[in-house]
């Protein structure tokens, strides 16, 4: 059986405390056997201290007043975005539910403005019953076939 090995992201996070207490439980006992990723494992732990030596003051210390200012105007120009883009949404579906009823009551007219041939002459509008009777199928080759 193949020994499992431990990621450097699963260190780090075993590191943290963040694991659940299985996996926890396995990279201790794998730790416990590998020597050398437990001194790197150490490592891990020893650079996370001394980062948050280095860094935890400015946690408490307050948020400068031009960094809140910059703060304040991308969430103004963010909110402003998605109100535009939502009334958009709205006006676009608008026009679809109620715009469309009335397109759909001039289809017939557009129909015969387009229907009209070049020289005058209007088409006759499609027919939706067969002159053959109602199981006669026209073919490409226009041989009628009685389906």
């Amino acid at each position: 059986m193949r020994e499992a090995t431990v990621s450097d992201d699963e260190l780090h996070a075993y590191m943290d405390g963040v694991l659940d207490p299985m996996r926890r439980l396995e990279i201790a006992s794998y730790l416990a056997g590998h020597p050398l990723e437990a001194a790197r494992a150490e490592a891990f732990r020893a650079q996370r201290e001394g980062l948050r030596a280095l860094f935890d003051h400015v946690l408490d210390q307050p948020v400068p007043q031009g960094h809140l200012g910059l703060v304040r105007d991308r969430l103004r120009r963010v909110t402003l975005r998605r109100w535009v883009l939502m009334l958009s949404a709205i006006a676009v579906a608008a026009l679809l539910v109620l715009g469309g009823r009335p397109l759909a009551d001039r289809l017939p007219l557009l129909y015969n403005l387009l229907a009209t041939a070049p020289d005058g002459h209007q088409k006759p509008p499609p027919s939706t019953h067969s002159a053959l009777g109602p199981g006669a199928r026209e073919t490409a080759r226009g041989v009628t076939r009685v389906v």
